[in-house]
Formats: C-alpha cells, sequence, structure tokens
C-alpha cells in the first residue's frame, strides 16, 4: 500500500472519522482507524459498533492495501505535519510509514480483516437531501430529546419523509421540538435517530450541500460528499 496526498486532506479526513474510535473499549481493533487504499482513493474507516464512518480522501494511489492503526496516535501526529509538502503513507510488513520533507514516522499496523465491516448501503432508492438544513434542523430538536438512554424510544429523533417535506421531532415528554424541512423529490419513510448518532450526522454533513439517506429495516446510511456513515 502506498499514497500520496496533502496533510490538508489526510487530517480533515481523520478529524472526521476518529472521533467514533476508542468509544467502544470492548474490542482493541475499535480503537484504531482501517486505513484502505483502492479504484485510485484513500478510505479511513471508524466504528464503535454502533456507528460507523468513512470518509474518502483524495490523492494520489500507487499501490493497493489495508491495513488498522491507533487512531488517536496517527491524527495526532498528522496534526503536527506541516503542510506545505506532500504526505507519503506507505504500508511495509509491520509498520505503516508516514513521511514528508524532514519529518517521518512509524505505527504498528493490525490487519485489515479483523477490522468490523460497516453495513453495505441498502439497495432502495435514496432521498436526497439538503446536507446543511437537515443538519440544521437536527440542532434545532436535539435539545428536547430525552437524556436518560433508559427510554431509547424518546432518546432519539424521529424522522419522517413524507411527500413535499421532512419531519423532525424529539421530547422528553415534558417539552416538543419539531422541526419541518420542505422538500420536493422525498420519498416516504420513518425512523427513530438516537441521539449519539444524530450529533454524529450533524458533525460530518453540517457542510454538505447534498445529503443522501437509504432506510433499511434496522440502520440507515447517510452519505454525501465522501463521508459515509451507518
Amino acid at each position: 500500500m502506498r499514497f500520496i496526498c496533502t496533510q490538508e486532506n489526510l487530517l480533515d479526513g481523520l478529524g472526521r472519522v476518529s472521533p467514533l474510535a476508542g468509544r467502544n473499549p470492548q474490542l482493541p481493533v475499535l480503537q484504531h482507524v482501517l486505513i484502505e487504499v483502492h479504484d485510485g482513493v484513500l478510505q479511513l474507516t471508524c466504528t464503535d459498533l454502533e456507528i460507523g464512518a468513512r470518509v474518502v480522501v483524495g490523492g494520489k494511489a500507487e499501490a493497493d492495501g489495508g491495513c488498522t492503526v491507533v487512531a488517536r496516535q496517527l491524527l495526532g501526529y498528522v496534526q503536527q505535519l506541516p503542510s506545505t509538502n506532500p504526505i507519503t503513507i506507505e504500508k511495509g510488513k509491520k509498520r505503516l510509514s508516514i513521511a514528508t520533507k524532514g519529518f517521518a514516522a512509524q505505527f504498528p499496523i493490525g490487519e485489515a480483516d479483523d477490522f468490523p465491516l460497516l453495513p453495505t448501503p441498502p439497495q432502495t432508492q435514496a432521498a436526497t437531501l439538503d446536507g446543511q438544513k437537515f443538519c440544521r434542523a437536527l440542532l434545532r430538536t436535539i435539545f428536547a430529546a430525552a437524556r436518560d438512554e433508559a427510554r431509547p424510544e424518546i432518546h432519539s429523533i424521529f424522522v419522517r419523509g413524507e411527500e413535499g417535506q421532512v419531519r423532525l421531532a424529539a421530547t422528553d415528554s415534558f417539552r416538543l421540538a419539531e422541526q419541518i424541512i420542505p422538500l420536493s423529490d422525498v420519498s416516504d419513510f420513518s425512523f427513530l435517530l438516537p441521539v449519539v448518532c444524530a450529533q454524529e450526522v450533524s458533525r460530518l454533513f453540517s457542510d454538505k450541500e447534498k445529503l443522501e439517506l437509504l432506510r433499511e429495516e434496522n440502520y440507515v446510511v447517510f452519505q454525501g460528499g465522501g463521508v459515509y456513515v451507518s
């Protein structure tokens, strides 16, 4: 595996997915970020087994491959690198090398096959939303959701798509917040989006103009602008 990209692109990708790493202490591999190079791009993936996020990083792919690295360590190193020169990411037998002009470091790696798989996008028609409007609507309703995880039905945001609009609502049984987004091409769907998931969707897509939503029986996928969240 060998990939060349800018410091800005790599830092942006790690900054989006790495907050999910380490939330679930049950498996050591969940502290890692999965790094894969294929189809000419670099993909970074993190998950806590409830939420999974994948980001595409643009650059020059010179050799395909994959491995896992402790996410917080890698992020901390990339943050300190200058943005004036390209970064080369290269996988060896037991180490991942991250190098740029005047700086180089190596990180222990794990096997890519040991990393949990994210759900594949449902084979259903996607609802296309305005990402910025949807994320603002989440922020305007999430404050009213219950903070007690013992009642998951109200520790969530209710999201319903119907003809001409998307409706978001949250309540803690004492107060209720509702936001309606007028849209023209939304198919019918409804689901409960847990508070933690809603916070991550808002964080990851608040700067995206286009957001696709795909609903499956027991999970939902958001994707747009090279970011995938399930």
